[in-house]
């Protein structure tokens, strides 16, 4: 009889530490397919390099060039400028007296998700798509904003069933001094696309 429960005994020890381990290895098995979910260092770099070329994308969409945004009965400026491979900056600002003021630097950049985002016009953005003749954004994770080439002069915005323009200028320097000089002069040269320094 005594045997009996030492049998007994023995077998339920045996049973239950066979449990523990079995306990231990679906834990263990769990936190190695959490670890296996994370990104890998290879993933996140073709990841990146996937935004840097979007980013690549965007600079033969805007070009470093300088754009004048009429909406409505208000106009602004916003100045795109590539500086590197990583940075790609714009420059918003109004004309007053001639030159330039209330100035806002923004920049586009691959953030921590390798996502290009942009806070512009007061509201940040998430580049969903972009070509060189087109970029699509997400505003505040429900609203989208449309960048799209026209021509060669001419870009197009669309957010929130607003159609807008943005219409290339001279060089950001040479529409700059033109215009502090219609301003003192009264002229109306800033816009004028002529070559004056081409020999006839």
């Amino acid at each position: 009889m005594k045997r009996l429960v030492y049998a007994s005994v023995l077998m339920l020890g045996i049973v239950a530490c066979n449990n523990q381990l079995s306990t231990n290895e679906q834990k263990n098995n769990t936190q190695t397919v959490k670890q296996t979910e994370a990104v890998s260092p290879a993933d996140n770099a073709i990841a990146r390099e996937a935004a840097i070329k979007q980013l690549d994308a965007l600079e033969k969409l805007f070009d470093n060039q300088n754009y004048l945004l009429v909406a409505g009965k208000d106009s602004s400026y916003i100045y795109f400028s590539r500086l590197g491979k990583n940075n790609f900056y714009t420059h918003s600002y109004k004309m007053v007296k001639g030159d330039s003021a209330n100035v806002v630097i923004d920049t586009l950049q691959v953030n921590a998700a390798n996502k290009v985002q942009w806070h512009w016009q007061k509201q940040p953005l998430v580049l969903q798509g972009t070509t060189e003749f087109s970029s699509n954004w997400l505003a505040n994770g429900r609203d989208t904003v449309l960048f799209q080439k026209i021509d060669a002069t001419t870009l197009q915005v669309v957010s929130n069933g607003n159609k807008n323009a943005l219409q290339k200028t001279p060089t950001l320097s040479l529409f700059l001094v033109r215009s502090y000089y219609d301003y003192t002069h009264g002229t109306h040269l800033a816009f004028d696309s002529t070559n004056f320094t081409k020999k006839h």
